[in-house]
């Protein structure tokens, strides 16, 4: 029986969730496999909710090139959602957004892969409220990160940024790590 999943000498890791699956190939492919019913399977038609799905890859993920910057480098996976981070350093969520663990600032359900967006703390009327950043053109700016993780119904993402100090040298790092979650953005 011909199932569609690579050679093993091809996957380089694979993650699970509840009742999901995902593997990262050597030519930076993803592939899925599992229940769909949160829509963690970004390749599916989501009205197959209720079926076991197939294996299907990563829509933009099938296995590209190294010099193609949206190759996959890792994966992670929570219960019912999945991350991806390419070698752009952009994060990529998908599935059960019921609380927000997909970073894009509602609890609202979508489809597909998700860009995740970075944030800043803006102060309104004495306190400080969390907000997506903008660019000066009023475009949200991506979240580029160097570790992703998933897990149960949260996700963390870590991004490293160098500090320049006035002459623009680099002068320090600034780690972030932030957790997604909807309802405080």
């Amino acid at each position: 029986v011909e199932t569609g999943m690579p050679d093993a000498t091809q996957i380089v890791r694979v993650v699970d969730g509840k009742s999901h699956s995902l593997a990262l190939l050597t030519n930076g492919g993803v592939v899925e496999w599992g229940s769909n019913i949160n829509n963690q399977l970004s390749g599916t038609d989501s009205s197959k909710k209720e079926e076991k799905n197939p294996l299907v890859y990563v829509p933009g993920y099938e296995g590209l090139t190294a010099q193609d910057a949206s190759y996959a480098v890792t994966l992670s996976a929570g219960a019912t959602h999945s991350l991806l981070l390419d070698a752009d350093q952009t994060v990529w969520t998908w599935g059960d957004n019921s609380q927000g663990r997909l970073g894009q600032g509602d609890a609202d359900s979508h489809e597909g892969l998700l860009q995740v967006w970075e944030t800043e703390a803006v102060e309104k009327d004495g306190s400080y409220q969390v907000e997506f950043a903008e660019d000066e053109n009023g475009d949200r700016i991506p979240m580029k990160a160097q570790a992703i993780a998933g897990g149960g119904s949260f996700s963390t993402v870590a991004s490293i940024r160098p500090i320049e100090n006035q002459n623009g040298f680099v002068a320090g790092e600034e780690v972030t790590v932030a957790g997604l979650r909807g309802e405080d953005v």
